[in-house]
């Protein structure tokens, strides 16, 4: 079954913060999530973690098991990059998350996205069925 992901939210993020996130996502994620951040295989320069697969992080099956675009925050800062986990700043996780919404059609409201924003950010479509 295809569940697409859907956003209710008042505050989502700016366009700049999208635009910034697709720029660190190409350059720290694309590797492992895909170019198109619809999943991908993990390579092998990544050790022990080379040939599973990274989930999507746009389109059907996007953002598995999360629940909020917090979740998204701090599961990004505590475990990515899989080779480097927490290695970027808080506002690039942040930057990377507005990425992910844009690109799973949820329009930027120039409010920034912030880590209490975030919360408010319900995610559905994620949950396995």
């Amino acid at each position: 079954m295809t569940v697409l992901l859907v956003a209710s939210t008042i505050f989502a993020y700016t366009e700049e913060q999208a635009s910034t996130g697709k720029t660190l996502f190409e350059a720290n994620c694309s590797v492992c999530h895909g170019a198109d951040a619809r999943g991908g295989v993990v390579p092998e320069k990544f050790g022990k973690l080379a040939g599973q697969k990274a989930p999507p992080l746009a389109g059907p099956g996007a953002l598995p098991g999360m629940e909020n675009a917090a979740q998204v925050y701090q599961f990004a800062k505590t475990n990515m990059p899989a080779n480097n986990p927490g290695s970027l700043k808080p506002n690039e996780y942040l930057d990377i998350v507005a990425f992910a919404l844009q690109a799973n059609g949820i329009p930027p409201d120039n409010h920034p996205l912030t880590p209490e924003s975030a919360k408010k950010i319900k995610l559905s479509g994620s949950k396995k069925e």
